[in-house]
């Protein structure tokens, strides 16, 4: 039963962080990126620091359950096994791995970026170099978009597949 709810939980989490990115990319800034209001930009930000808050609590959900369910699916002493990480299993594992710690990277570098943008937005709203921050911090938010939509792909092969 704990590894059902610890599955629960990590798919909820999934849920809850992929579809803010989604909404996010796909509805919120598209919308708002023509307004001439000067008051969209502030709401950008005010969801992105909502988002921010609720996305990093989903994506720890995501870890302590990610690491519950392996330990459930995999015994400890398997993984360090050389021969588990060349299995069709262990390969997906790595990628899936791989792909998790590249999108908390890219998540990170887009947090710090999205707050330079920000506060350069309030100073200098019209300036190049914000309009270059804002740039760089939208294309990492769709690259963190994209990684999560892969790790989603790579996790369904997961659990498609067996262990070995």
């Amino acid at each position: 039963m704990i590894y059902r709810i610890s599955v629960f939980l990590h798919v909820a989490a999934a849920c809850c962080w992929v579809g803010g990115l989604l909404f996010f990319a796909l509805v919120l800034v598209p919308v708002l990126r023509g307004s001439p209001d000067p008051k969209t930009g502030a709401l950008v930000r005010m969801v992105g620091l909502r988002f921010r808050l609720v996305g990093w609590l989903s994506v720890g959900v995501l870890v302590i359950t990610g690491l519950l369910n392996l330990a459930y699916r995999v015994p400890l002493a398997v993984l360090a096994e050389p021969l588990f990480w060349l299995s069709d299993f262990g390969k997906l594992l790595a990628l899936k791995l791989g792909l998790v710690t590249l999108m908390l990277a890219t998540s990170v570098a887009h947090d710090v970026l999205g707050a330079r943008a920000s506060a350069a937005a309030l100073q200098s709203p019209g300036a190049p170099s914000t309009r270059a921050l804002r740039s760089a911090a939208s294309r990492l938010g769709r690259a963190v978009a994209v990684l999560a939509l892969a790790i989603l792909f790579v996790a369904v092969l997961l659990v498609r597949g067996r262990p070995g």
